[in-house]
Order: structure tokens, then C-alpha cells, then sequence
């Protein structure tokens, strides 16, 4: 059996318990594949959005680029619109 090096996306920094990027990834996730996302904090020194696949893993994107950006609003607009309205009882 063939392993595979695994690539780890993110770091902890040392001032805080917060993820960091070491890393983006340059190609477009597709989206049935993402199910959450996260930025990272200012304090980090590569600014991204940690994208969460289905699958439980995550990877780094610029959170400047747009297809970056672009999955953000898509994500967005589907926890939007998926999201349990609040059910109010009249008297």
C-alpha cells in the first residue's frame, strides 16, 4: 500500500490558539464539496478563509481571490437559505 504525505493547511500561532495558513491553495474547491468556512485572524501573516469539506477536512484559500470569495456568497446564500425560520404563536 501506497501512503500519501498528508499537507498540513494550518499552523496554531504561538500568541494564541487561533489556525493560521501556511499556505493557499491556488484551484477553485467545488462547492458540493464545502460545507463551512472560517477566516483566519488578523493576527496570522497570511490572511485566508479555511474552507471545511464534507468530508471533515479543510483546506486554505486567498481570502482575496474571488473564487475564494465567490464560494464565501455561495456558502452564504445556502446556510441562508436552509436555516430553520423561527415559528411565532398568536393568541
Amino acid at each position: 500500500a501506497v501512503k500519501r504525505k498528508s499537507k498540513t493547511c494550518f499552523v496554531f500561532s504561538e500568541a494564541e490558539a487561533t489556525p493560521c495558513c501556511i499556505q493557499n491553495s491556488k484551484k477553485a474547491f467545488p462547492k458540493a464539496t464545502v460545507k463551512d468556512y472560517f477566516y483566519t485572524s488578523n493576527r496570522c501573516s497570511l490572511p485566508s478563509i479555511v474552507f471545511i469539506f464534507n468530508s471533515g477536512r479543510s483546506a486554505c484559500a486567498d481570502s482575496n481571490a474571488q473564487w475564494a470569495k465567490d464560494l464565501v456568497s455561495y456558502l452564504d446564500s445556502v446556510m441562508n437559505t436552509t436555516a430553520i425560520p423561527a415559528t411565532t404563536t398568536s393568541a
